[in-house]
């Protein structure tokens, strides 16, 4: 099972406004630009992401030329779950775990426990965890030793 980019680069994005809050204060204003090149994604498809986060209220808009972006709230308020069911979709393996009226052979089918298993082990897990929880970097280098960013403006 794979998930779509859009997926993993809006955790990266969303990691990123994550340490920046953490590390600069709620008040602080990041441009796409920033994180896009940070990230390594591109602009455009970043401007994809934030269109298709919006209605989760995760992140603060701010226009203007020196605007951009930051987190709505505190990192830990955000469950990944709410993420992945707002970047991704459906994320069952199967469709009959989202919707078993899919499936006509539900009720003889040996494996349906299983996929329904699976489901929710990957449903809790994602549950389990919130955006605070997945903004270490890599090799474990934590936001506070994170190398300086670009100066923006400050809201």
């Amino acid at each position: 099972m794979r998930y779509s980019t859009r997926t993993r680069y809006g955790l990266r994005f969303l990691s990123y406004l994550g340490r920046v809050y953490k590390t600069h204060g709620p008040a602080r204003i990041t441009q796409l630009g920033e994180v896009a090149s940070a990230e390594d994604i591109s602009l455009k498809y970043l401007e994809q992401i934030v269109r298709k986060l919006r209605p989760l209220k995760i992140i603060d808009s701010v226009r203007g030329v020196k605007g951009g972006y930051r987190l709505a709230a505190e990192p830990c308020k955000f469950r990944i779950d709410e993420i992945f069911d707002c970047l991704e979709g459906n994320i069952s393996p199967v469709p009959c775990t989202e919707s078993p009226a899919v499936c006509p052979r539900i009720e003889n089918c040996s494996a349906y426990q299983f996929w329904r298993g699976l489901d929710e082990c990957i449903r809790s897990y994602l549950r389990s965890l919130t955006l605070a929880d997945i903004m270490l970097l890599p090799k474990g280098i934590a936001a506070a030793e994170m190398p300086p960013m670009r100066a923006t403006a400050e809201a």
